[in-house]
């Protein structure tokens, strides 16, 4: 029996597969492409990203209670729907293991610098299978707990960042950016909203989730607006010209703040490491439940207990793999154009070819 989602639980699965790693280098980035005015190019990339979430919405609603598997093969057929399943399977394979990988990493630097990395490393998979076990409404359901307490530690992280910061740091707010600029631009802010995909997996139905493209658009704004949020804070603790040079922008301007009337809690990177784990952990168990999900579809004779075991070890092999944090980097790169295709391109042409079909059975 399928497991059917609330829009709550819904509106959390796109914030915890959407909000985590991506914010790490986000305020650098856009510090880079287009200065103070990058908030600008968060919030095109936001109405662009509502957009596709759309489009997978629409696709999912229109085969009510079906995931990718099953209306990709009413749609494609048997043969170019398994092409498609296992191009998505590589893809949640790659990110999910270099995502543990370079996380781990940040953890090591920031606060376990003789930890080794495989033991960080293994004890975050282990807690991620368990849950991916347990299936889609349990990690449906930690996303929920995890999100609130994410949202409001990031809220009252950058609203201090800012009462610490300079305005002047963050003007002119406007300033002519030309299209050359703007594509730059949008190639990085773009990426933190990859995540959505993971809706096609989902499967919804009108019935009980009446206003989930409403409530799913208002969350997927929040969290564009939540990136506006981080990097304005960023570029007002350190200016733009200070931030270029940090590639992990957040963390390194949290450190600078100091908040002298928190007493011991002055030091917000303690809040700010909590918090951002938690995001990570969300992220990579919905990442692995799509592998776990899939391979489960393509192999149905497999358990599902034992698919998830298998991925998780072949993924603490393939984590280790990479020499240093620069190469994780730049295959965290590449597999974000991957990303841009299997969010938006497939599901698009799906869209488009049921759309032809039922014309075409409608003229009959």
């Amino acid at each position: 029996m399928k497991e059917r989602l609330s829009n709550s639980q819904i509106v959390f699965v796109i914030f915890g597969a959407i909000f985590g790693y991506g914010i790490m280098s986000l305020p650098k980035d856009i510090a880079e492409t287009s200065g103070t005015s990058g908030w600008i190019s968060l919030l095109i990339s936001a109405i662009i990203s509502l957009v596709v979430l759309n489009i997978i919405i629409t696709l999912n609603l229109k085969y009510e209670k079906m995931t990718l598997d099953e209306y990709s093969t009413k749609i494609v057929g048997n043969v170019i729907t398994k092409i498609i399943l296992v191009i998505y399977i590589i893809y949640f394979f790659l990110i999910f293991s270099m995502i543990t990988r370079v996380s781990c990493e940040v953890t090591k630097l920031s606060i376990l610098l003789n930890t080794p990395l495989w033991a960080l490393i293994l004890p975050l998979l282990l807690v991620s299978c368990y849950a991916v076990y347990k299936k889609l409404k349990a990690i449906s359901n930690i996303s929920i707990v995890y999100g609130l307490i994410i949202i409001i530690l990031t809220i009252i992280i950058h609203l201090l960042m800012l009462s610490e910061g300079e305005l002047t740091n963050i003007q002119p707010l406007f300033y002519p950016l030309n299209i050359n600029v703007i594509i730059k631009s949008l190639s990085v802010s773009i990426i933190p909203f990859l995540g959505m995909e993971i809706l096609l997996l989902v499967p919804l139905s009108l019935k009980g989730n009446k206003k989930i493209k409403l409530h799913s658009s208002l969350m997927l704004l929040f969290i564009g607006l939540f990136y506006i949020l981080i990097v304005q804070s960023c570029i007002s603790v350190m200016g733009v010209d200070g931030i270029i040079h940090y590639k992990d922008a957040l963390i390194s301007t949290i450190r600078r703040v100091d908040i002298e009337f928190l007493n011991a809690f002055r030091r917000l990177d303690g809040l700010f490491i909590i918090s951002w784990i938690m995001s990570i952990y969300c992220t990579i168990i919905f990442f692995l439940y799509g592998i776990v999900f899939l391979i489960s579809k393509l192999f149905p004779r497999s358990g599902y207990g034992y698919i998830c075991i298998a991925v998780t070890i072949c993924a603490f092999i393939f984590s280790l793999l990479p020499q240093n944090i620069e190469q994780v980097e730049m295959i965290l790169s590449y597999i974000a154009y991957l990303g841009l295709f299997t969010a938006f391109i497939i599901p698009l042409l799906l869209l488009i070819i049921s759309g032809v079909k039922t014309n075409e059975n409608k003229n009959m």
